[in-house]
């Protein structure tokens, strides 16, 4: 199926993916997202990744404290915003 995009207010978007009948496989989100579909899946007794992977995108630390540990991609911020600076100087 299509991915889903869910740009919602973080509780209405944690309903919509966990009340939706159709079952995911993975979520990506903002690694503050993500703890929270991780801790919304521990209390639904839904175990991850056995049931779905979760993914955050920011590289914070407090993924290291998360149950399981959040994987992450850290984002270089300071080397995209000077790249996007120099793309808006030229």
């Amino acid at each position: 199926p299509p991915p889903w995009i869910l740009d919602a207010d973080p509780q209405k978007a944690l309903e919509m993916l966990f009340d939706n009948q159709n079952r995911f496989t993975a979520v990506i989100a903002q690694d503050i997202m993500a703890i929270r579909i991780l801790q919304e899946a521990l209390k639904r007794q839904i175990p991850v990744p056995e049931s779905f992977s979760v993914l955050g995108i920011d590289g914070m630390d407090a993924g290291d404290y998360t149950v399981p540990r959040l994987t992450c991609v850290c984002q270089p911020q300071a080397e995209q915003g000077a790249a996007a600076a120099e793309l808006l100087l030229e």
